[in-house]
């Protein structure tokens, strides 16, 4: 399953990886002054997935989990971009250009603990949302304000070359 946004002003989208019609996954709500669903990331049952919902409405805005097996959704946290689940446990996401971290427990769907920084002054985009990325392995790389200057961190210590 392909989960995408067709534009900048839409809800998402699902298409099997095999082809065929691409159907809404999300609706928009216009009476939360909602105006774009963006940046789907899979949770690992692979029927969940967190997204960012774009609204007038700042306390309508932020990481929310859906599900293809309904059209209900749930707001996990307020954020101001993307947001990525990390295993063992951690959902990622950005807040007024800082990258946060939170315990997220993704059987049940439900953050487990408070929100910590880990990045300041992440990048962002409108089109391509924050400019971070996370691996399975415990790897984040993400994009320092203008930055376009790759840098290599090691838990505390800079093997970067300049």
């Amino acid at each position: 399953m392909i989960v995408f946004a067709p534009n900048y002003l839409d809800a998402l989208y699902r298409i099997s990886a095999k082809g065929g019609d691409a159907t809404p996954v999300t609706t928009l709500d216009h009476s939360r002054q909602e105006n774009s669903h963006r940046w789907p990331h899979f949770l690992p049952d692979s029927h969940h997935f967190l997204y960012f919902v774009r609204s007038s409405q700042r306390e309508n805005q932020g990481i929310y989990v859906g599900s293809f097996d309904s059209k209900d959704k749930r707001l996990l946290v307020s954020a101001s971009g993307s947001a990525a689940y990390v295993p063992p446990g951690y959902l990622l996401f950005v807040r007024d250009g800082t990258l946060m971290a939170e315990r997220f427990d993704a059987n049940r769907l439900q953050i487990t603990g408070d929100s910590f920084s880990v990045a300041d002054q992440v990048g962002y985009t409108l089109n391509m949302g924050s400019d971070f990325s996370a691996s399975d392995t415990g790897v984040l790389t993400y994009r320092h304000g203008g930055s376009s200057q790759l840098v290599w961190f090691d838990r505390g210590e800079d093997r970067s070359s300049q």
